[in-house]
C-alpha cells in the first residue's frame, strides 16, 4: 500500500492539498464485519481511508466515498484504488475501497458482486456513525467494471429482492454515482469479457444492462469518457446519460478527445506506460468532488 499513515502535509503535484493525520487506515474482511450468511465464503475487503477528526481542525461534516477499481471483473485495478482513494482523502473527505470478489479469485456470477458491495455500504455507515462530523450520504466512484458494479449498487443496491439475498431491511441508497468510463450495457458496443464473467442462465446480458433501471429516484450522476476509448465504447457513457436525460434526472457529463481507457488520476503517477495524456483529463477528480459538494 502507498499509505498506512501519516502525520503532517500530504502533497501532490499540484499543490499542499490537505494537513492533518490519517487516524483509520485499516483493512475490514466483509463477513467478519457484517456477519451477513450469504457472504460466509466471500474474501471481499474494504480498506478505509479516515482523516483525524479533532476540536482543532473542527468537526466540519465529511463527505464519505466508496471507491470500487475496474478490471473487467476478471481482477481489481491496483491504479483505481489507494492513488484515487488518497486524492479524495486530501479533500478531507472519508474514503473507502472495496476490493471485491473477480474471475481471479473465483467465479462468482451477477449478482454476487452487487451483494458484496451492498454489504459494503453497510458496513461503510457502521464505521462512520462513530464520527459525529460525517455526513449521512455516500457517493460511489466506480471505474471501467468497477463503473458497473458502482453503477448496479446506485440503481439496484436498495432493491427489496437482493436485501433478502442478504436478510437485511435497512435502506442501502448512494447519493451521487461518479462513474469513469464504466461498462453500463450490452445493448451497444461493449467490453464483452465483463459480461462475460457476469452472465450466467439466471441474469441474462439483458438482465445485467444498465440504463433499464434508472428511475426518478436514482442517484445524481457524474460521468466521464474519452470518445477514443476502444475498451469500453464511448456508447456506454452515453445510453446512461440519455436515460437520465429523458427522465430529467441530474447528470454531469464529460467526454474528452484523446485518451487510452483505464487512466484513473490521468497522471504520469498512474500512467507512465502511456506515451500521450491529455492534460485536460486529470481535472476530472476535482470537478468530481465539486459535483458531489454541490449535490447538498
Amino acid at each position: 500500500m502507498f499509505l498506512m499513515a501519516f502525520l503532517g502535509i500530504f502533497q501532490l503535484k499540484n499543490g499542499i492539498i490537505f494537513i492533518g493525520e490519517c487516524m483509520d487506515t485499516k483493512i475490514y474482511n466483509i463477513y467478519k464485519e457484517t456477519k451477513i450468511q450469504y457472504l460466509k465464503d466471500t474474501k471481499a475487503t474494504l480498506t478505509s481511508y479516515i482523516p483525524e477528526y479533532n476540536t482543532e481542525m473542527g468537526n466540519i461534516k465529511r463527505h464519505t466515498v466508496l471507491v470500487i477499481p475496474g478490471g473487467g471483473y476478471d481482477r481489481v485495478s491496483k491504479r483505481e484504488g489507494e492513488p484515487v482513494a488518497l486524492y479524495y482523502l486530501s479533500l478531507g473527505y472519508n474514503v473507502f475501497v472495496l476490493d471485491y470478489t473477480t474471475k481471479e479469485k473465483e467465479v462468482r456470477k451477477f449478482p454476487y458482486q452487487l451483494l458484496e458491495s451492498m454489504a459494503a455500504v453497510i458496513l461503510v455507515n457502521k464505521i462512520t456513525t462513530q464520527y459525529d462530523g460525517t455526513r449521512n450520504d455516500i457517493s460511489v466512484v466506480g471505474f471501467s467494471a468497477g463503473g458497473h458494479l458502482a453503477c448496479s449498487l446506485g440503481l439496484l443496491g436498495n432493491n427489496e429482492k437482493f436485501k433478502k439475498m442478504l436478510d437485511v431491511s435497512e435502506d442501502i441508497k448512494v447519493k451521487n454515482m461518479i462513474l469513469a468510463y464504466p461498462v453500463i450495457s450490452h445493448n451497444v458496443p461493449t467490453h464483452e469479457g465483463s459480461f462475460n464473467n457476469l452472465v450466467s442462465t439466471e441474469y441474462s446480458y439483458s438482465d445485467i444492462s444498465l440504463e433499464q433501471y434508472v428511475k426518478e429516484d436514482s442517484p445524481s450522476l457524474f460521468i466521464w469518457a474519452t470518445s477514443t476509448d476502444e475498451s469500453v465504447p464511448i456508447q456506454n457513457t452515453l445510453v446512461l446519460c440519455h436515460k437520465y436525460a429523458v427522465l430529467k434526472k441530474k447528470f454531469e457529463l464529460h467526454i474528452y478527445e484523446k485518451g487510452n481507457h483505464g487512466l484513473s488520476l490521468a497522471t504520469m503517477q498512474v500512467c507512465a506506460n502511456y506515451k500521450e495524456l491529455d492534460p485536460n483529463i486529470k481535472d476530472w477528480i476535482r470537478l468530481s468532488s465539486c459535483f458531489i459538494e454541490k449535490q447538498e
